[in-house]
């Protein structure tokens, strides 16, 4: 029996779609490790509950795309995000945008785990974690729930778990596991009342079998839990 390894990507979800998330972790008696974007009175809750490790899940996309209306260095994101985290050891980036450099600034930062490499579990591939030459520990994860919801391998990918050497990490965001997505078109469709959680709310899948969405989608992977 192989070991379940769950992480979420905050990804700014409202106030209100991570009091859903929270309340279902804690119904379902869970633990993994939630990756912050921003603060908000729930990670209080979230540290006295001690279910979820906190790290961090920076964003360096206006970077890389030179927004002009993005004023701080990589160094600064990262810092801003360990004032919400301060003892935060883990990290993985928004869209997984990583290099040596930013590597280098998260283990300055306490980091000491990182989690941006995405790898279909293909039995041709021999995957590990490894240590870097400064000592940040890389952990490749396998499942992600967006692009689970793009793929058209949804039924194959749990035939390559055995032969499969890396921890097996999945990814969820709270956002997918509150519209209980089963497409990529709800949450497009949704996406534009993201913090306007009246109108969010009436884009729920609400089939209750889960028609193939996120908030069931733990029933397939049962056996390796």
């Amino acid at each position: 029996m192989k070991k379940v390894y769950l992480t979420f990507d905050m990804d700014w979800a409202s106030d209100d779609v991570m009091k859903y998330f929270y309340e279902k972790i804690c119904n379902l008696n869970i633990c993994g490790t939630l990756n912050v974007t921003n603060d908000t009175p729930i990670l209080d809750e979230i540290r006295k509950g001690g279910r979820l490790e906190l790290g961090i899940h920076p964003n360096f996309n206006q970077l890389l795309c030179n927004d002009k209306k993005e004023t701080r260095s990589a160094e600064t994101i990262i810092k801003n995000l360990k004032d919400i985290v301060p003892d935060a050891v883990s990290a993985r980036s928004h869209s997984l945008l990583t290099s040596s450099y930013i590597n280098q600034i998260l283990y300055e930062n306490g980091i000491r785990y990182e989690s941006n490499y995405f790898y279909h579990p293909d039995r041709k591939m021999k995957v590990r974690c490894f240590k870097d030459y400064m000592g940040l520990m890389h952990i490749p994860f396998f499942y992600e729930d967006d692009i689970y919801l793009m793929s058209t391998e949804r039924n194959t990918i749990m035939q390559y778990l055995d032969d499969y050497d890396a921890p097996l990490v999945f990814n969820f965001h709270p956002i997918h596991i509150f519209l209980n997505t089963e497409n990529m078109s709800r949450y497009l469709s949704a996406k534009k009342y993201y913090h306007t959680y009246n109108q969010l709310k009436t884009y729920r899948n609400m089939n209750k079998y889960g028609g193939g969405g996120m908030r069931y989608a733990g029933n397939a992977r049962r056996e390796y839990s």
